[in-house]
């Protein structure tokens, strides 16, 4: 997976269109993250269904840095990063997690990567995705649907990288690829 996230991480470095840093939790700061999101995707986006597509998954993938980052600037600012290049869009988060969290995240990660090893992913995210509605009971913090949704949407695997920053937490960055073409 390291490879692909490497060759992935390389070949959109230089073409960045959207950087924010994610500071603290807050409404009105997911808001202006958001609405930046909708108007420079939409400077390149083929059709008003990717810019939604993008759009849906920016709040998703920021969600996940509110809900499960560690906000501590002393360590890391957490962030969200926005590339585009050869008609291909590149969605990053990058945030710092508890390091005991890792394996939960990851198992998580790779069981819907493995949908996508077999000819009916499409069919195989929407049964995981249901099967997660109706997990009772329900976890006081949502049905962590969130990453479901993202590959569902993105119609790609999630790449992830973990790095070690000290012994209690570690950098999560994910990465998402959207392809731009014209989705109605």
């Amino acid at each position: 997976m390291n490879l692909a996230f490497d060759q992935t991480l390389a070949k959109f470095a230089n073409h960045k269109i959207l950087e924010y840093k994610i500071r603290q939790r807050s409404k009105e700061q997911f808001g202006k993250i958001i609405a930046q999101v909708e108007d420079v995707c939409g400077k390149y986006a083929e059709s008003r269904g990717v810019v939604r597509t993008i759009w849906f998954i920016s709040i998703d993938l920021i969600q996940n840095v509110y809900k499960y980052g560690v906000f501590d600037q002393w360590l890391f600012t957490n962030n969200y990063s926005l590339f585009f290049v050869e008609n291909e869009f590149l969605l990053m988060t990058q945030n710092i997690i508890k390091t005991i969290n890792i394996e939960s995240v990851k198992s998580r990660i790779d069981s819907i990567n493995q949908c996508f090893d077999k000819t009916d992913c499409d069919v195989l995210l929407n049964q995981k995705y249901k099967e997660k509605l109706q997990e009772r009971p329900m976890p006081k913090e949502g049905a962590s649907l969130g990453l479901i949704d993202v590959a569902r949407k993105s119609e790609n695997r999630l790449l992830y990288l973990f790095e070690t920053i000290d012994a209690e937490n570690s950098m999560f960055t994910i990465l998402v690829r959207v392809q731009n073409k014209q989705i109605f």
